[in-house]
């Protein structure tokens, strides 16, 4: 089959989309939702708290960890309804990796 051949089947699969359609498509399908950056900049924002009640060793910034807490569960609740995950599989999945754990470390 020549490289002719198979753009063809491909065009054919597909339906003929325009080179600039198909950039459209690929930028879109790349696109950051703004919503996964809000995830990572809580989860940076969690970091950074725990990091300072580890630089502190004393729990003054103890209610900043909380609300960062706080934050990260919001957005773990979005990430699941956004992907339709149910809480009792995360909590299967929790308790797999407990006992791994322990197995692992012989805790």
């Amino acid at each position: 089959m020549t490289p002719e051949n198979v753009n063809a089947v491909i065009d054919t699969v597909k339906g003929t989309i325009l080179v600039e359609e198909r950039i459209a498509m690929f930028n879109k399908a790349c696109a950051i939702d703004p919503h996964d950056t809000v995830v990572i900049e809580e989860l940076s924002e969690l970091i950074k708290a725990v990091s300072k009640i580890n630089r502190c060793h004393n729990n003054e910034h103890l209610k900043s960890l909380m609300e960062e807490i706080a934050d990260v569960r919001i957005v773990i609740e979005r990430i699941m309804r956004k992907y339709n995950i149910k809480e009792d599989d995360i909590d299967k999945l929790v308790v797999f990796k407990i006992n791994r754990f322990i197995d692992r470390y012989g805790i």
